[in-house]
């Protein structure tokens, strides 16, 4: 529903840019910190393509049944692994 009130010029353009940006995996892979969360059934960029980026990341997270737009699909799942990995990332740090 929220992709679909984008307007058809903003998403060209933002399509545009997405093919045209470069390859940043090794600024991911020399973080000392990162979270990746995937959507199982996102249309847009597969399970398998998702799961290719895993050894990169310190955390990992597959949501089931969400597609592109996790934060909207099922926002409590991606506040809970996002919660989960500051936890585990920053034990020292209260996070609730």
């Amino acid at each position: 529903a929220h992709g679909s009130q984008t307007p058809t010029a903003v998403a060209l353009a933002y399509t545009k840019a997405m093919r045209a940006r470069p390859d940043r995996r090794e600024v991911l892979a020399r973080m000392p910190h990162s979270l990746l969360i995937a959507g199982q059934e996102d249309p847009a960029i597969s399970e398998e393509d998702s799961r290719a980026q895993e050894s990169l990341v310190t955390r990992f997270v597959l949501l089931e049944g969400v597609g592109h737009m996790g934060m909207y699909e099922k926002n409590a799942a991606g506040i809970e692994a996002l919660a989960a990995f500051l936890r585990q990332t920053f034990p020292s740090k209260a996070v609730e």
